[in-house]
């Protein structure tokens, strides 16, 4: 998304030759902080129009993506979610989702700030971006659920979130995905930067792990052809502070799924 494809080029095949001088020269910072109150208010403040229980539900995508993003979105409000909102990575996207009366935030500026770095595809900037966005959200005490666009919500997902035990006392719940292979060697399984859920109870140290995910895949940016930085980021920094990651077991917890108030 976002580079065109009038050439018929396939996923994870190199559309130009890269121009890698120029990359190397490139900043590996992030553009600016997180901060809930300067570059992400605009996110700040919709989120909490649209907050169920300081409870949001995120997907970011540009123009390219508009039918997934929609799909994304009409799948929620059936199952009655009206918490969720997107991260609207260039203004036609954003326009056409504010005139179907859809929660958006242009987002288009702090993504143009990616330009200076050594992320030169776009859809590593919209990748990374949208954990920066995660980050403010929990600085600002917002619990957030992000997630891919291809996500599709076909059921309700709270009771399954709701029974993993001591689900009120986690602070990050990821994905796990199969690679990148050093990191699944390390602890079983690598991260899947497509869907988080972080609780902002303990915002700092979110905030300092999230700063940790961006800083790591700015480092693993050699993978340029591999689009998930974030991902890299994740496993990354996961697989250095933490042993073997084991799946939860549900089974026997409750289920109930908390009143939603109108």
């Amino acid at each position: 998304p976002g580079e065109g494809n009038l050439k018929g080029y396939r996923m994870w095949v190199q559309p130009y030759i890269h121009r890698e001088e120029f990359v190397q020269s490139r900043s590996r910072r992030p553009p600016h902080p997180p901060d809930p109150n300067t570059h992400y208010a605009e996110l700040i403040g919709v989120a909490r129009q649209v907050q169920w229980h300081g409870f949001v539900i995120m997907t970011a995508g540009d123009w390219d993506f508009r039918q997934i993003v929609l799909n994304w979105v009409v799948h929620l409000q059936r199952l009655r979610y009206t918490n969720a909102l997107v991260l609207s990575m260039d203004l036609e996207l954003h326009g056409e989702l504010l005139s179907r009366q859809i929660p958006s935030v242009d987002n288009s500026a702090n993504l143009d700030a990616w330009n200076n770095t050594c992320l030169q595809r776009h859809i590593q900037r919209v990748r990374m971006e949208r954990q920066l966005a995660l980050a403010a959200l929990t600085a600002a005490g917002i619990d957030v659920l992000l997630t891919d666009a291809t996500v599709v919500f076909v059921r309700d997902f709270w009771p399954f979130l709701s029974s993993i035990p001591r689900f009120s006392e986690i602070d990050v719940l990821v994905q796990r995905e199969g690679g990148p292979a050093e990191a699944a060697h390390r602890i079983g399984c690598a991260i899947n930067a497509g869907f988080v859920y972080v609780r902002a109870t303990k915002w700092d140290a979110v905030l300092s792990l999230l700063n940790e995910v961006v800083s790591r895949g700015l480092v693993e940016f050699y993978n340029r052809w591999n689009n998930v930085v974030d991902q890299l980021g994740w496993s990354f920094v996961v697989a250095s502070q933490v042993g073997e990651l084991r799946p939860p077991n549900p089974r026997g917890l409750s289920s109930k799924r908390p009143q939603r108030s109108r």
